[in-house]
């Protein structure tokens, strides 16, 4: 939480003569899904963000067995809690509207969930597969993504934003045992390739002063 309230202290008191704007977003990450609320402020072609995201709890259904995608599940509130920080490049396309060039950080503490499924035995030729829970107590992630996106002005205060993007998801403090005489046979460290999909609303504090070629 003091991490949290420290960057958006620092986000809040950036000079008020730059362009600024808020927005909140759904986000699909490598570790789940998450929605944040983040105030861009712009100069130029460069555009900064960050603020707070609220991760979704889901439990995934599959026969993945992974460990970290689409595990990440808050046991309360302040599980649910992350940050994201980012950078935009802008590119106008036309007079609304913009190519973006962005990198994106995101982190997060959280538990982890998920159904996992291990071969068991045979019936004929049919495989019978063990289904157990897998659980870790508060996992560190931090999800590093670059990619495109674009910019769809709709006014002169609203637009939308989208994009997609991939990079690299570091995950740290893993605990030794996730159940009760079960145990994670590994590194209390690990990474992943991660994928970033963001579909947001942005609203500018101002009068959009829209971009020229």
């Amino acid at each position: 939480m003091k991490l949290i309230n420290i960057i958006l202290l620092v986000t809040f008191t950036i000079n008020t003569n730059l362009g600024q704007s808020i927005s909140i977003n759904y986000n699909d990450v490598h570790i789940g899904q998450n929605i944040s609320l983040l105030f861009h402020t712009k100069k130029e072609k460069h555009q900064f963000y960050g603020g707070v995201k609220y991760h979704l709890n889901r439990i995934a259904h599959d026969n993945q067995n992974n460990i970290f995608r689409n595990r990440f599940y808050a046991s309360n509130f302040i599980e649910h809690l992350g940050v994201q920080v980012g950078y935009n490049r802008i590119i106008p396309i036309n007079n609304k509207n913009n190519l973006l060039i962005f990198y994106d950080n995101q982190l997060t503490v959280s538990g982890t969930r998920g159904e996992n499924f291990v071969p068991f035995s045979t019936i004929g030729n049919t495989i019978v597969y063990h289904q157990f829970i897998m659980e870790f107590q508060k996992i560190k992630a931090l999800e590093q993504n670059i990619g495109i996106g674009l910019n769809v002005g709709l006014n002169d205060y609203f637009s939308v934003n989208f994009k997609i993007g991939g990079g690299i998801a570091f995950f740290w403090d893993i605990p030794f045992e996730f159940a009760p005489n079960q145990f994670y046979i590994g590194k209390s460290w690990d990474w992943e390739f991660s994928e970033f999909i963001s579909v947001g609303v942005e609203y500018a504090l101002k009068k959009r002063r829209f971009s020229k070629k």
